[in-house]
Parts: C-alpha cells; structure tokens; sequence
C-alpha cells in the first residue's frame, strides 16, 4: 500500500563516508488492494492497518543506498473485535560491483507526492495485476475442460462407492489422496475462472451456455460467478435461478446460494431479490439474501442501499402474519446487523412461541446497539425454553467480551440445568478467557464438579490446552 514514512538523519561517519537515517512508518493513506477487499476492512469499512511497531534504519554511503534495516508489527482487525498481527522484519545489504549512480535528490523530490494535512486520502489503483496472476497462462477452455474433467472423475468414484455400500468415497488412502489431487486442481482452476469472470465479462455468457448445457462442471462455474462479484456476474446467477426451461431444478438453487453468497452485491442485484419476497420458491432465498446484502452494504459505506433495503426487511417483519413467516424474516433480519430493525424486534423476543423467541434473539446477534447484551441475557436466562437459552448463548458468539457478559455467563454456569446450554456456556466462556484469564476458575470448577460427563471433558480438555500453551 501507500504509507508515509519519516526519515530522520543521524550523525554521519567521516571515516567511513556513511550516513545513517532513522526510519520509522507513520500510517497508511491508502491499500494496494481491489474494492471488494478494501470493502471488508473492519465493519464500517474504515480500519486500515495499524503500525503498532515501525523501526528501522536506512544508511548511505558514498551517497548510494547501501543498507535497510526493517521491523514493524501491523496490527489489522478484520471485523469488529477479531484481527490478525503480522511481524516483518526486513534486512538489505546492497554489495555494488560496480559503481553505483548517486542519489539524485532533486530528481527524487520532483517526483514526491505531497499532501497537505487536510487532503484526503487517496484511492490506490492496483498496482499488482493479482487477476492476471491468477490466472496465469490459462485460457477459458482449459479451465473449463479440466473442471470438467476433475468433476467427472469424482463422479464416477462417488458412483462405484456407492455401488459397493460406501457413504464416503474417500474411505481408503488412495482415494483421500486422489481428493485432495482433485481439490489442489480445482481450486486453482476455479480461482482463475473466477478471475477471468472479472477480467473479461464476455467469459460470463460462455459459462452460462456450459451451465445450460448441462456441463459436469456446472456446480463449479457457477461458484466462480458468485466468487467473481460482478455485477454481470450476479445478473447472470439471478439468470440461471429463473430458468426453468434449460436448468435443472437442483442447479437453479446452486445459483441461487451461489448469489448469496457475494460480498459485493449491487443496488440491482438486491432490487431483483426483493422482487422474489413474494415468489414461494425463492422467498426464504430472497429473505437470507437481503439480510446479508444490508451487512455488507453497510460494511462498504453504502448507507442509502442499507437503510433501504433494511427497511424492506423491517416491513416484511411487520406485515409477517404466521409463525413460520415471522421466524423466516428474523432469520435474514440476524444476517444484517440492521440496528433500526431492533425496534420491531423486541416484541418477539418475548414471543409466546419458543421458536419465534429464539429467532429473535438470534436476530440482533450483530447489532451494534447498547441495548442488545442486555437482551440477548434475557435468552440466556429463559424461563422456558432450553433451545432458546441454547440459542442465545450461541449468539452471543457474535458479540465483543464484556466483564458484564462473563459475569454473567460464569453465572449461569453454575445455575444452568440443561447440560447442553452449560455445554455452550463453557464453550464461550474458553473462548473468552484468552482476554481473561479469570474465567478459568469457573471453568476449573466445572471439570471438577459439573454433573453432565461432556462438559466436565470438555472443561478438563481446556484447562489440558491452557497448560501446554
């Protein structure tokens, strides 16, 4: 990416014509990276890479570069709460055999790009062709005919297995290492179709005649359209999903996860889902498909296509007259993170129906609302329903630690009488307990003194871990 980068000039050495600089990162104004990857930059979009550590030094001697000296940690979450830390560390000694060119200052600030420190900050282009490396030297036909190939041969496997009564057909050595040839082969080829989808969106008609035409490596193409996240690339899953007359039943709805499954839906794409709300065949598609569509809208800064979009949802809560619609639209509601659907929310989460309870308080599960621990508590502590409190417990996966939320989690350990919600409760207690460390004493007392087998093995399994670590 872009970065600026501040050099401060040491004290030369005489003897040995050298001339040391400090080196030290200062932030990123911009990644070298595609939309689609900048769009999934924390949950709003808006968290570059952090220097956490940026030392480092430069030295010139004989006015050329002769030596770097690098290391930094860059701290990056990738979503609220979750992150990964790398660790370079950079060392250059440039051995000259024959003269170097001098550094020509001037030349080097007449080519600097200043910013003053209200610009903002700009868009990088790709400056790698990672498309192109993708796909190397690869053509379209050869990536079709090997996927085709690939999916026939597994086909005929997975037939003799099941002519000899396997389940599995990768049940002997042989036949797992042959899978995992086959994987190794299509996942290189399916990323550069995928590629290739983005790179030339003519590919896309030529694939949709292979999928029509019934091609062994349907399934396969038509995930390369949904990992290609394209607008045409979306138009042409929306396609397939409404063609009754050349594909078959089992394909239409590939393409129909497949389109769910984008990162990078469009303002069509979503207008065309919320068209099918009210087709039965593809209502509960529609419904999950919007859901996550609002979320990643979200993520990217698209406020207006989110709250639009949200508000369909919150409309289909409102107007939902059955149960199983009522759970159907919470279900894609817990997809969103639509915080102003929280409202129209609450009244179901204390629902005389359990199973409407529980999709309810699934469904504020990546809220980001002051109100929502409290309320997914009250799940956890359902008077009821063991499913729900089951339920809410595995929702608040997707919430941040809190000293409130242990407390009282380590609380309801204790007091739980369904094994499996304690189960669950242990679950994310051991998760949790790597920010703090405390919560190891509830669970030391549950390997010892919890009435259910499981959780006591799965508490002994923990306390095991911590120790070797």
């Amino acid at each position: 990416g872009r970065y600026s980068v501040e050099y401060a000039p040491k004290a030369a050495s005489v003897a040995s014509d050298e001339q040391h600089y400090g080196r030290r990162k200062l932030k990123y104004l911009a990644l070298i990276a595609s939309d689609r990857t900048l769009r999934q930059f924390g949950s709003t979009g808006t968290v570059p890479p952090k220097f956490v550590e940026a030392d480092g030094e430069l030295v010139r001697k004989g006015g050329v570069f002769a030596k770097l000296r690098s290391h930094e940690r860059l701290d990056l979450e990738l979503m609220a709460g979750r992150g990964i830390v790398t660790r370079t560390t950079v060392e250059i000694d440039l051995k000259a055999k024959r003269p170097a060119p001098r550094i020509d200052v001037a030349s080097i600030e007449a080519q600097t790009i200043a910013l003053a420190a209200e610009a903002p900050y700009e868009h990088v282009s790709g400056v790698f062709d990672m498309d192109s490396a993708k796909i190397g030297d690869r053509t379209f036909d050869q990536v079709i005919s090997r996927l085709e190939s690939l999916a026939g041969e597994r086909s005929k496997v997975d037939l003799a297995a099941r002519r000899n009564g396997q389940v599995d057909s990768t049940k002997t050595p042989a036949d797992t290492e042959r899978a995992r040839a086959w994987a190794a082969g299509s996942l290189q080829d399916f990323v550069a179709l995928a590629a290739m989808f983005r790179q030339n969106p003519d590919y896309i008609g030529r694939a949709m005649a292979h999928v029509r035409g019934a091609s062994p490596a349907a399934s396969a193409i038509m995930s390369g359209l949904g990992a290609a996240g394209t607008e045409p690339a979306q138009l042409a899953l929306l396609e397939l999903m409404r063609d009754d007359k050349f594909v078959n039943e089992t394909l239409r709805y590939e393409a129909g996860y497949n389109l769910l499954r984008t990162k990078t839906p469009t303002r069509a794409t979503a207008l065309a889902l919320q068209g099918l709300l009210h087709d039965p065949s593809w209502r509960e598609h529609a419904v999950l498909g919007l859901g996550t569509f609002v979320r990643h809208f979200g993520e990217a800064g698209q406020t207006a296509d989110m709250t639009e979009f949200g508000d369909v949802l919150v409309g289909e809560l409102r107007q939902s007259n059955t149960t199983s619609d009522r759970i159907e639209v919470l279900t894609g509601i817990s997809n969103s993170g639509y915080v102003p659907a929280l409202a129209a929310i609450k009244p179901y989460l204390t629902d005389a129906n359990d199973d409407v309870r529980l999709a309810a308080v699934q469904s504020i599960r990546l809220m980001q609302h002051p109100d929502v621990d409290a309320l997914m508590l009250a799940g956890v502590r359902d008077a009821t329903s063991s499913a729900v409190r089951v339920g809410a417990v595995e929702a608040l996966n997707n919430r941040n630690y809190t000293a409130a939320l242990a407390q009282a989690l380590t609380e309801r350990l204790q007091s739980e009488t369904d094994a499996n919600a304690r189960q669950r409760v242990l679950e994310l207690l051991v998760r949790w307990s790597d920010k703090q460390p405390a919560l190891f004493t509830a669970i030391k007392q549950a390997a010892v003194n919890d009435k259910s087998e499981m959780v006591r093995a799965s508490a002994q399994q923990a306390l095991a871990a911590r120790s070797k670590g």
